[in-house]
């Protein structure tokens, strides 16, 4: 008695048209993303404060990205998440978000805050 058996049955392939903006192998309608995408974000849709990982040079850490106001114009800073130190927090800003995500090759992560206030 076998345990598998397996048989191939060759078909001949259904030829069809290729029409522009539609996929060349299965021949549907392709939706075009609309946004500005940058590495699979969206970021037209980004809320600020938002958590991030990021890559500065052979290391990958942890970010929160926020948006700020600096002379008429906005910039993006980004805090590298790591332990309460006395120094400065701030790991770098950019007025143009796009660079930011192509240069540290910016990808957004789900986060959440948990305040805890000590009662007297």
């Amino acid at each position: 008695m076998e345990f598998f058996e397996m048989q191939v049955i060759k078909v001949k392939k259904e030829k069809k048209e290729w029409k522009p903006g539609n996929c060349p192998c299965c021949g549907k309608k392709i939706e075009e993303k609309k946004g500005n995408f940058v590495n699979g974000e969206n970021l037209d849709k980004i809320k600020f404060p938002c958590y991030c990982e990021f890559e500065f040079g052979e290391h990958k850490y942890y970010g929160e990205i926020n948006k700020g106001w600096d002379n008429l114009a906005y910039i993006y800073l980004m805090t590298k998440l790591t332990e309460q130190t006395g120094g400065s927090s701030i790991f770098l800003t950019s007025s143009h978000l796009k660079d930011m995500f192509i240069q540290y090759k910016i990808k957004i992560l789900k986060g959440k805050v948990i305040i805890f206030k000590e009662e007297k």
